[in-house]
């Protein structure tokens, strides 16, 4: 079919279409032979406005043209079109191939396996039961005032010769009312003190077996303690034993490598010795020579020349002490000039931190002061021109329930303070349109993406169904703030839906980052699956602890004051306007600093030239004092001089190598002794590490602390119940004491009035008996009742005998014919009923089959091309899972989308031949099944295909594939196959 459904099949210029089929029906399973003939026509006549069957018996002979006889033939020959499997179109090879939804999957298959029809057929015999019980349930409350007024008339009719026994029977009921209430009273004290006396007994019982799985658990506890400790040291143990060999070795290596270094240091420092010696006796001979040379010398010192040395040396420490300023006070100048350039970078950054921010706020406040449906633009730029659309120009009754949205528009915050976290949980779906059913849905769907050209988000939910009230122990505890307790729902259907698609009833809201770990982490919170701070996210996925920032930290949608809203952003932003001008000041003030520091960074380099050249020039003035100082003394006094120098130096020098040697030849010593350890050590450590024990003892720690940690997890769980059953049984019976009390106050009154009527062995003996009294509340109708009948016979008769008995023989047909209705359909009912759940308890069990079986079938498909695969259906969800690993091996693939074109289209056919085992059709057809495949996946697809057709138990079928790609490596001389090729389209 086309998008104009059946008319598509008229070709243009045309006035109508014929489509004939025909079928044939020989063998054992041939539908009325007689009448039919071998080959079944069935031919439907279709024009502009209407359409008609016509069935075709043998000769070519009417035989009918109801559908219902055509229903038949296709029931009779298992032809089921609508199965997605029986007949494969492009839409839907297309839309099953594209989604990677597993609830589309999930239809597929339900649709394939017909459990989706039985399921539907199993729904309504449901809402057919539930009909009919109400009607029966309505009978029989009517059957009470059916007999109400059959006792009326019944009364009347005895009112002519019973008035005394009437004011008997009402001083009796009178009497009997009194001491009623007080039996009534008696026996609700003494059920109540036996509810007490059983949870009593069974308090002591919950105790004991709390003590029981405490102890259990603490010894559990103390074992698994235990075992991992002992793990623990175990692997301590290893891996500091491998540690110690692999530092060992090191060690050895390093110690090798210091003794080598030593031997190396012993011969070097004892030539350096050697040599020492050697110019310590030299310069002692030069210096003996020489001052026997200038003993004759004279040893006047000329004051003069000391003077003017001393005056060069001081101006020589003053020019470097002024040259290490002048550089100091460059390289402060080069540090503050960075610092400068950092602090205008830094403020730079503030400054374009700052604009971002009042561009933010100015829009926040742009969307905050939209009007009437201008505030829908905050779900989406489009939504002001949909709500327009479907208020002005879509009619009335378009839509079978009118839709509902977008979801942010029915929600209404009650603290601001929240609204980042309610946007980081349901932000996702606030764009949402809700609607009631499928065809609701394609209509929007219709308008939304092809009149206002945006992206449809649409859920079909029960528009009319009210909000959930889920139990007390469906919620988290009520000691914390619940999400939904910051948001007012304006519509039901939108609290179902956010609860349903968010999990939003179970999400908390807490003060700090520590508060929601605790709730999360350390206490975990029954029924939480998310705590929310006002910027963060705490979660529990499995075993896995996360807390992660919000991604919507500034763009919160919805407002709990829409006027306080725009108030706090303007002052928000004058603030930031405020900021960036004081910004933009002390952008310009580093700037300036910036520009002084680079202009006095010259004077400084100048400085710093001229006492450079001071220093030379007093370099050259010292220099040439102490020449005339030395020329004045003479040479000879300045040789000795630096001779004993050198002389002193040398045997300063000697000392230190003297003991360096001594130190050198213990650190020998001591590197050989060592050496030799940690070879002992490095082979105690191997002989250690290749104990092959250690692996096995920690296995076995690890398995006895696993199963003692699920001991004592399994211990813990039953005291939680049993405490929480313990605190229910005090609960209650506190509330029975008070109930006890209440009753014991009420019976004292209550015997003290029945005392002013009668007292007790009167009322006693109106009883049967077993001494049983009616409740109080029949005992005050039929006093009642008789009181009227009494007051009815003083007001003489107003009727004539002949009309009472009249009407009180059609009252009493009236009331046995509703008896007898209400008799004869309560047992069919109920029998239906049992019926049904028979039947779905038998659904259960072949849908689990039907799953097993196609996920083996999909794995045999798949294996052909050397994949692995298995199907998973989850009934409660509706959801179906496909895990497939390509080549046999790798990562599990789980999302089809996430495959090539060709794998994915192999993976869909394998499925769909999986399915199609369950299918008792004559025949299957698949249109266009490889337009998405690669040759390779094409050739191995077909040939799939045709070794499935060809198998002895498909034999009897007959296989339709259509395809526009290159079919050359099909056998089409085989008996078996038949290739039709069209004709090449008509050019327009």
């Amino acid at each position: 079919r086309t998008e104009k459904g059946i008319k598509g099949f008229i070709r243009e210029g045309a006035n109508f279409a014929k489509v004939e089929v025909s079928i044939r029906n020989v063998g054992d399973d041939a539908l009325d032979p007689d009448v039919y003939g071998d080959v079944i026509t069935v031919e439907r006549h279709i024009t502009q406005n209407s359409s008609s069957y016509k069935i075709k018996g043998k000769d070519g002979k009417d035989v009918g043209s109801s559908r219902d006889k055509l229903i038949r033939i296709t029931d009779h020959f298992n032809i089921d079109v609508n199965n997605p499997v029986v007949v494969m179109s492009q839409d839907s090879s297309r839309e099953f191939l594209h989604s990677g939804k597993a609830k589309d999957k999930y239809d597929f298959f339900t649709k394939a396996t017909l459990l989706k029809d039985i399921t539907n057929k199993l729904s309504y015999i449901k809402d057919q039961i539930k009909e009919m019980n109400n009607l029966i349930k309505e009978k029989e409350k009517e059957l009470p005032d059916v007999r109400a007024e059959l006792d009326r008339l019944e009364e009347e009719k005895n009112s002519f010769t019973k008035l005394q026994e009437l004011k008997n029977k009402v001083n009796e009921l009178r009497e009997r009312l009194a001491w009623a209430e007080v039996y009534q009273l008696e026996t609700e004290q003494a059920n109540i003190e036996a509810e007490v006396a059983a949870r009593e007994d069974v308090m002591p019982k919950i105790e004991e077996l709390i003590a029981k799985n405490k102890r259990l658990a603490e010894e559990e506890r103390a074992k698994a303690t235990a075992a991992n400790d002992e793990f623990q040291r175990e692997l301590e143990k290893n891996n500091l034993a491998i540690a110690e060999r692999d530092a060992a070795r090191n060690r050895l290596r390093t110690l090798k490598r210091e003794t080598k270094s030593k031997e190396t240091t012993n011969i070097s420092k004892a030539n350096a010795i050697k040599l020492k010696q050697q110019d310590v006796e030299a310069l002692e001979t030069q210096i003996q020579d020489a001052q026997m040379t200038i003993a004759a010398a004279s040893q006047a010192q000329d004051a003069r020349l000391q003077q003017a040395v001393d005056k060069a040396q001081d101006r020589l420490d003053r020019a470097l002490r002024a040259k290490a300023d002048a550089e100091e006070a460059e390289r402060r100048n080069d540090r503050d000039k960075q610092d400068a350039i950092g602090k205008e970078n830094q403020v730079d950054y503030r400054i374009r931190n700052v604009r971002d921010d009042i561009v933010r706020l100015e829009q926040r406040l742009k969307t905050a002061q939209l009007k009437g449906d201008q505030v829908l633009a905050k779900f989406g730029p489009k939504m002001p021109e949909l709500a327009k659309y479907l208020k002005e120009r879509v009619p009335a009754g378009t839509f079978s329930v009118p839709p509902i949205g977008p979801v942010g528009a029915f929600l209404k915050l009650k603290d601001q303070k929240w609204a980042r976290a309610v946007e980081e949980k349901i932000g996702g779906n606030l764009g949402t349109y809700l609607v009631s059913n499928m065809q609701d849905r394609a209509k929007l769907d219709e308008i939304m993406r092809h009149r206002i050209k945006m992206p449809a988000m649409i859920s079909v939910v029960n528009l009319s169904a009210p909000a959930y009230v889920p139990s007390e122990n469906q919620l988290p505890p009520s000691a914390y703030l619940k999400m939904t307790s910051v948001l007012e729902f304006t519509h039901p259907a939108v609290y179902n839906f956010l609860v349903d698609s968010t999990g939003l009833e179970r999400s908390v809201l807490v003060a700090n980052q520590e508060e929601g770990a605790r709730v999360m982490f350390t206490e975990r919170a029954r029924n939480v699956n998310g705590a929310y701070t006002e910027h963060r996210v705490l979660e529990r996925r499995g075993q896995a602890q996360i807390d992660y920032p919000m991604k919507s930290m500034n763009n919160a949608r919805l407002v709990a004051n829409e006027a306080d809203l725009a108030k706090s952003i303007n002052v928000e932003l004058r603030e930031k306007n405020n900021e960036l001008k004081q910004l933009n000041a002390d952008r310009k003030a580093a700037s300036e600093a910036k520009h002084k520091i680079q202009k006095a960074a010259g004077d400084l380099t100048n400085k710093r030239h001229a006492a450079g050249a001071e220093v030379s020039r007093a370099k050259v003035d010292l220099s040439d004092a102490r020449q005339q100082q030395q020329e004045s003394i003479g040479p000879t006094q300045y040789n000795v001089d630096e001779l004993e120098r050198m002389l002193a130096d040398a045997k300063d020098d000697l000392a230190p190598l003297e003991e360096e040697m001594r130190k050198a030849e213990e650190a020998l010593e001591t590197a050989q002794e060592a050496e030799r350890l940690g070879e002992e050590e490095e082979k105690r450590l191997d002989e250690m590490c290749a104990d092959g024990n250690f692996m096995a003892r920690q296995t076995e720690l690890q398995r006895d602390f696993e199963a003692y940690t699920q001991g004592a997890y399994a211990a813990q769980d039953s005291v939680n119940k049993c405490e929480k059953r313990l605190n229910e049984v005090r609960l209650e019976r506190a509330g029975l004491d008070q109930q006890l009390n209440h009753r014991a106050v009420q019976l004292s009154r209550a015997i003290e009035d029945a005392k002013k009527i009668c007292d007790r062995d009167t009322a006693m003996r109106h009883l049967d008996e077993d001494h049983k009294e009616r409740p109080v509340s029949e005992l005050e109708r039929e006093h009642e009742r008789a009181m009227r009948r009494v007051e009815k016979e003083k007001a003489a008769y107003k009727r004539p005998e002949e009309e009472v008995h009249r009407n009180y023989e059609d009252a009493k047909r009236k009331y046995d014919r509703l008896e007898q209705t209400i008799n004869s359909s309560r047992g069919p009912c109920d029998r239906l009923n049992a019926g049904r759940k028979k039947r779905v308890r038998m659904l259960k069990t072949t849908s689990a089959a039907v799953e097993k079986e196609v996920s083996h079938r999909f794995n045999y498909h798949m294996g052909k091309k050397g994949h692995a695969g298995q199907v998973k259906v989850d009934f409660m969800n509706a959801e179906l899972l496909l895990d497939v690993k390509m080549n046999g091996g790798g990562q599990t693939v789980k999302d089809t989308r996430s495959m090539s074109g060709g794998e994915r289209s192999y993976a869909t056919l394998a499925l769909t031949l999986a399915l199609g085992e369950n299918v008792e059709s004559p025949f299957r057809a698949m249109d266009e099944f490889d337009v998405f495949m690669d040759a390779v996946n094409r050739k191995i697809s077909m040939d799939a295909l045709i070794e499935f057709a060809r198998d002895p138990n498909n034999c009897d079928k007959q296989y339709l594939f259509i395809t526009p790609q290159d079919i050359s490596a099909v056998d089409a001389g085989a008996s078996d196959i038949v290739v039709q090729r069209m004709k090449a389209a008509r050019p327009q």
